[in-house]
């Protein structure tokens, strides 16, 4: 167990440990968003003769830096990276992430299409919401706090 022998020692300590903590709680987000992503719209939205699949929208989940925004106050980010989604050719007779009616690159709207539904007369489908049940699932599972816990007893601390 670390030794402090003052207030500031301790949190110079934490200052160290919390962005590796939050790199952590990041990746985990990414891991079970790519989960509810595989699980509830690729899963249930297989290939077809007429469509491909890119693999495209679950690796762009990317986790940003932690970076320190403010006085005890750190952030890190788990979002869709839309510059790894383009359009392409996938052998199906019409491309991948592009409008079907005149060819424009739809790959930016792709992640609020899964989350919010895709209305579209030719082809759509209903809301899948995984970005608010995965926060949901993060929030119930206390997994922002159970992470700090786990650290800091990984590192000595008594935590309760």
């Amino acid at each position: 167990m670390p030794q402090f022998t003052s207030v500031e020692q301790i949190y110079q300590h934490l200052q160290k440990s919390v962005p590796e903590i939050l790199k952590k709680v990041g990746e985990e987000v990414r891991e079970k968003l790519y989960l509810q992503l595989q699980n509830q719209f690729y899963n249930k939205r297989p290939e077809t003769e007429n469509y491909k699949r890119t693999y495209m929208l679950l690796n762009s989940l990317t986790v940003s830096a932690v970076k320190n925004i403010g006085t005890n106050t750190w952030e890190v980010r788990v979002f869709y990276d839309t510059d790894k989604i383009e359009p392409v050719e996938t052998g199906a007779p019409f491309p991948a992430h592009m409008s079907i009616l005149d060819g424009e690159d739809s790959s930016d709207l792709l992640p609020w299409w899964v989350e919010k539904g895709q209305k579209s007369k030719i082809h759509s489908w209903g809301e899948y919401n995984i970005v608010e049940n995965t926060k949901k699932e993060i929030i119930e599972e206390k997994l922002l706090l159970n992470e700090f816990r786990r650290e800091l007893k990984s590192k000595g601390f008594r935590v309760k």
